[in-house]
């Protein structure tokens, strides 16, 4: 979470939340993944990306994706 709130560049942000979907991909992190999903899209991306949606993101490899 430090290093997410601490990414400087669209770049930075995008290798921590790969990192992320990489720590986080066995089946027992799924209620983890989702809670990063859910705050990614409703407190970090609207703050760093203002007028942008993010509501269609269900699973953090999509944040990634976008």
């Amino acid at each position: 979470m430090f290093r997410l709130e601490q990414s400087r560049s669209p770049e930075d942000l995008r290798r921590v939340v790969h990192s992320l979907v990489e720590w986080l991909k066995a089946p027992d992190e799924v209620g983890l993944r989702r809670d990063f999903t859910t705050w990614l899209k409703r407190v970090l991306l609207p703050a760093r990306i203002p007028r942008v949606e993010f509501l269609e993101a269900t699973e953090l490899q999509e944040v990634e994706s976008m």
